[in-house]
């Protein structure tokens, strides 16, 4: 498969996908990840997950521009592509 960006909900389990000492991640979405390798795996849901990992293939970016109580308190992100 040829996938520059992929786009989920959810993130894949393990990577920006912590709260309260939890992952929240999907396992089938971790192995379709590493199958794949998309250039860059966009998604949001966990809320204090926010941020950019960066692996071999794919950098993840979790989004999630607002808190748990839905308060905007981080910036969108922006990709040279």
């Amino acid at each position: 498969m040829d996938t520059d960006i992929l786009i989920t909900h959810r993130p894949p389990l393990g990577i920006l996908d912590a709260s309260n000492n939890k992952n929240y991640g999907c396992s089938y979405l971790s192995q379709t990840v590493l199958r794949v390798r998309p250039r860059y795996h966009l998604f949001g849901h966990i809320h204090n997950a926010y941020g950019i990992e960066k692996s071999r293939y794919t950098t993840f970016a979790n989004g999630s521009m607002a808190d748990e109580q839905y308060r905007l308190l981080n910036k969108s992100f922006v990709f040279d592509l």
